[in-house]
């Protein structure tokens, strides 16, 4: 139920990806890469938010997790 609100709320958030959202609500490896991307063209756009200097050491050891800055409407590539 929480993966097909999540893939709602993105479907509506961003014109034109309805039709993956749609198949994501049936797959978590499908939200997975949808979201990957989105938080990639955050980090692209300037508008992503890495580890924190406190989080750094243990970031190095088991990996970083970037966190977009902004809602999903603004990661959507202009027209």
């Amino acid at each position: 139920m929480v993966r097909e609100g999540i893939t709602r709320d993105l479907g509506a958030a961003i014109p034109g990806l309805g039709a993956a959202t749609e198949r994501c609500a049936g797959s978590d490896h499908l939200l997975d890469a949808v979201v990957a991307a989105l938080v990639a063209r955050a980090y692209q756009i300037g508008c992503a938010t890495g580890p924190t200097r406190e989080q750094a050491p243990r970031a190095a050891a088991e990996g970083r997790i970037w966190l977009p800055s902004v809602g999903p409407e603004l990661l959507a590539p202009a027209t």
